[in-house]
């Protein structure tokens, strides 16, 4: 059975109780592929598990958060034996909704000599996802200017790229989050977009 395991590494685990905030940690150090377990040494809260039963667990898959829900196989000490009863699908990182937008904005970019036309296609109160023709690299920072609906004057912000893909048509999605925007401004987009 040992020779079927195989080590994982430090990966942080978090696992949730249904239908309560508590939760216990810990890390995944191995894989039973044989017997389709997971293999956990918890760091603390292991009295709260119990065998047969059901949790959620949060993991990350290849750098990506996945939650999946698991039945409690077996505890042995500091050990728990976890068998997935469904799929690890992707989790929520961000804390605050996007909403789906369409409008034009402005990005001014540090050593071209004229603004870039870009379309913003998502926002929220804490950054904004936009289609331009031009690549940006993360963390390169830039200024977004756009108008919001009930505004005359643009509203214009410092961003922060924090991740950018090529899309089929050969524009670039860009995520970026607002580094410097006016009180005001930051007001009016939770109340547009809370």
């Amino acid at each position: 059975m040992e020779k079927n395991r195989r080590v994982i590494g430090m990966n942080v685990v978090k696992i949730r109780f249904p239908n309560t905030n508590r939760s216990c940690e810990g890390h995944l150090v191995g894989l039973e592929k044989q017997a389709q377990l997971l293999i956990v040494a918890l760091s603390e809260n292991a009295a709260l598990l119990r065998p047969n039963m059901l949790v959620s667990v949060n993991l990350i898959v290849g750098g990506i958060p996945r939650t999946m829900t698991a039945v409690v196989e077996a505890i042995a000490k500091d050990r728990v034996s976890l068998r997935p009863v469904s799929r690890a699908n992707k989790h929520e990182r961000r804390s605050i909704k996007r909403y789906s937008v369409n409008f034009p904005a402005c990005l001014l970019v540090d050593g071209e000599p004229s603004p870039w036309q870009v379309r913003i296609v998502n926002i929220s109160a804490g950054g904004v996802g936009f289609h331009s023709e031009h690549a940006l690299q993360k963390d390169q920072a830039a200024r977004l200017a756009f108008v919001l609906l009930g505004q005359d004057s643009a509203l214009e912000t410092k961003i922060q790229v924090r991740h950018t893909r090529v899309l089929a048509d050969g524009l670039h999605y860009i995520g970026a989050a607002f580094t410097d925007i006016s009180r005001t401004d930051a007001l009016w987009l939770r109340k547009l977009f809370p």
